[in-house]
């Protein structure tokens, strides 16, 4: 029993081929390179005239309301800017879905579990009930 064993961790005098472990590094480092990739990515979304930009995380980074979105008064900007919001983060969950098919396979566990989870977090706002929010 070696040390490491003893201790009540390990690998239980199980030890994985050189190969297995290769394979373990080479999907832990593109599943690291596929983060930075997607950290550096934007988005847009327009909503009658209006313009919203969002980061790789879904967060707003950029806005543009032009006067001509303002005449129907502040509700209709901010159903406007909602709408561009919830634009450009459908945009961006595209691009994150395909950014996992090049990085891990279109049907990998990876682009799976990727694809799952951007359902959650960007739904359309259509689904959104009336006084929720991102």
């Amino acid at each position: 029993m070696s040390a490491f064993d003893a201790f009540g961790g390990g690998l239980n005098g199980d030890v994985p081929a050189q190969g297995d472990l290769d394979r373990a590094v080479a999907r832990a480092r593109a599943a690291f390179a596929w983060r930075a990739h997607v950290d550096t990515l934007t988005a847009q979304g327009r909503a009658e005239g209006v313009v919203a930009t969002v980061s790789g995380n879904g967060a707003l980074t950029d806005l543009r309301v032009p006067t001509s979105a303002c005449s129907e008064g502040g509700d209709a900007v901010t159903g406007r800017i909602l709408q561009a919001i919830a634009a450009a983060q459908a945009e961006l969950a595209t691009l994150i879905r395909q950014s996992s098919h090049d990085a891990f396979g279109e049907d990998s566990d990876q682009a799976k579990l990727v694809s799952d989870s951007l359902g959650t977090r960007f739904r359309p706002a259509e689904v959104l009930g009336p006084d929720e929010t991102r």
